[in-house]
């Protein structure tokens, strides 16, 4: 059954090295340790990144043109993925980024996450993992009954073999697509 998660009811946390906050958009289980989360977190100031050992991330600029992580720069809209036992330092390079953050736990998480880019044409997939996201990252989509605007989250949970239609309500529509399976 699908559940439109609004940024508005996003859960707000401390970062784990207090140096910020995130907005949490849905974690697996509700306690720590946690085997995945998905969240949602402004940058607004250059320095070290949490670390996470045993989890990979995954990260997406949702907001704001770039942001270098190490020796390595991320675009908006782009998908990077890098180990959370790394020594991260972020640095903001034109201003303050928002980013999409998948955290998981290494070998036990199976991971698609993907930028899906939409036209005139819809984008009709057929749901193979336990759950999926489709984080809307520009414009709005129209999903079944529902209309998920910027920065809202649709989840979908057990319903291996759904087929499921993505449409743009204009053609500057772009969304993040997270699979998980354990």
């Amino acid at each position: 059954m699908p559940i439109l998660l609004n940024q508005a009811n996003y859960k707000v946390m401390k970062w784990k090295n207090g140096r910020g906050e995130t907005s949490e958009i849905a974690r697996f289980p509700e306690t720590d340790p946690f085997l995945w989360r998905l969240s949602m977190a402004p940058v607004i100031e250059n320095g070290p990144w949490s670390l996470f050992p045993g989890y990979d991330r995954y990260l997406t600029l949702v907001e704001g043109k770039e942001l270098k992580l190490n020796d390595k720069v991320v675009y908006f809209g782009e998908v990077i993925k890098f180990s959370g036992d790394e020594k991260i330092s972020g640095e903001l390079v034109e201003g303050k980024i928002i980013d999409l953050n998948l955290i998981v736990r290494r070998n036990q998480v199976q991971v698609k996450y993907e930028v899906i880019k939409l036209s005139e044409k819809p984008y009709s997939f057929s749901k193979q993992a336990r759950v999926v996201f489709i984080f809307c990252l520009s414009g709005k989509l129209n999903i079944s009954k529902f209309t998920v605007m910027e920065k809202d989250t649709l989840q979908i949970d057990e319903a291996q073999g759904q087929l499921i239609t993505v449409k743009a309500n204009n053609f500057n529509s772009s969304f993040v697509l997270v699979e998980l399976d354990w």
